[in-house]
């Protein structure tokens, strides 16, 4: 094995066991039994084949720091070192039409068919309005490139009484299946190129290397109006959370990133030095919580662990959530239900107020708003 300015080689396992059986032949002599069923043999395979991984091994070790030669969790590092994450897989999205008695419930995570084919949930709850009809968002229970053509998924595996009629009026928006290594390279090449660009992901990247900063997030309105969240044409807004005990440094980074000719909006302003030593206008936004409160129901077997730790999990959940991302009661199940001894489940959640029983839509948060369990009391567990 060889490591030098033309790269890592590394020996084989054809050439392991030659120089192996070499090495024995000059050290005990000629004598040595080295035919195909003797004992010295098998011994020098065996050491052999050890020999051989370990030094593939080395070789691995040597390719996870090429984004060329990298593969699976090697190449996700490599790229997320410049702020490049692998496109997870998604779902196949839709909107499916039900007919049936008025002031039917639909609960949230209902599912419904194509027929001996793909199988949808729905996404929110919902209820049949006073003209027997209702429209709800719906996704796929795999995720990927799931195909559901207009008007195929008819068949009810979620059985309400009460709901007569059930089609998707327009073909299923296809999902992805999860990036793939090429795929990543050629992001991440391009992620290069424009490194130095003021771009959204660019400056919400720079804030968050802040070791005060948790999440962020940047919103640009490139239109000549202000926008929808007040932010006048041509300006940016970074949002942080938390409250910083200094503005210094955010308004550094901002500025480090920022684009030419583009102002940053926001309600705490300040200056940064530029490279010529002139101060210039800078200012950012802490994120508004959202308090949440939570309650889950739980049916146990013997191995259940206790409340604490559902509670826990609820609140991980939840304080991990960034900036604008909605508080989604299908995931707090999925992540409940990965403890043991969970036989059943159901979560409602509400804004500011524990919640009732009706409570089971997702809570949408404000693009400059985030998500906050601010006490583990606000999160009640009954488990039976």
């Amino acid at each position: 094995m060889t490591l030098d300015a033309t790269g890592l080689t590394i020996k084989r396992l054809s050439e392991i066991r030659e120089e192996m059986f070499a090495l024995a032949v000059s050290l005990i002599g000629a004598q040595i039994q080295l035919g195909v069923e003797s004992v010295s043999a098998k011994f020098i395979e065996l050491v052999a084949i050890q020999l051989a991984e370990i030094w593939e091994l080395t070789q691995q070790l040597y390719f996870a720091f090429d984004p060329d030669l990298a593969e699976g969790q090697q190449l996700g590092n490599l790229a997320s070192i410049i702020g490049v994450t692998r496109e997870p897989a998604t779902p196949s999205t839709t909107t499916l039409d039900f007919t049936g008695t008025p002031a039917v419930a639909i609960p949230q995570g209902s599912i419904y068919r194509v027929p001996n084919g793909a199988r949808f949930i729905t996404s929110v709850a919902t209820v049949i309005g006073g003209g027997g009809t209702v429209s709800v968002a719906a996704e796929s229970l795999e995720t990927g490139p799931i195909e559901a053509p207009a008007d195929s998924i008819t068949e009810q595996e979620t059985i309400i009484f009460g709901v007569d009629t059930v089609t998707n009026p327009t073909t299923a928006e296809l999902g992805r299946n999860v990036e793939t290594d090429q795929e990543l390279r050629v992001r991440r090449d391009l992620s290069l190129q424009i490194a130095g660009a003021g771009t959204d992901q660019a400056l919400s990247s720079n804030v968050l290397a802040l070791t005060t900063v948790d999440q962020c997030i940047t919103i640009s309105n490139r239109t000549d109006i202000v926008d929808a969240l007040g932010i006048p044409g041509h300006n940016f807004r970074v949002t942080v959370w938390p409250a910083q005990a200094e503005d210094e440094p955010v308004w550094e980074a901002i500025w480090a990133k920022m684009p030419a000719g583009i102002k940053a909006d926001g309600a705490i302003a300040g200056t940064a030095l530029d490279s010529q030593g002139n101060l210039q206008p800078v200012a950012y936004s802490v994120a508004t919580q959202v308090s949440i409160f939570i309650n889950v129901v739980l049916s146990v077997g013997a191995d259940y662990p206790g409340d604490t730790d559902v509670k826990e999990i609820v609140e991980a959940y939840v304080n991990a959530l960034n900036v604008g991302d909605d508080v989604l009661r299908y995931q707090i199940s999925c992540a409940v239900a990965d403890l043991p001894g969970i036989i059943d489940l159901a979560v409602t959640l509400k804004v500011g107020a524990p919640p009732s029983g009706g409570d089971t839509a997702n809570i949408i948060i404000p693009a400059t708003s985030i998500a906050r369990v601010t006490d583990l009391a606000n999160i009640t567990v009954v488990a039976t």
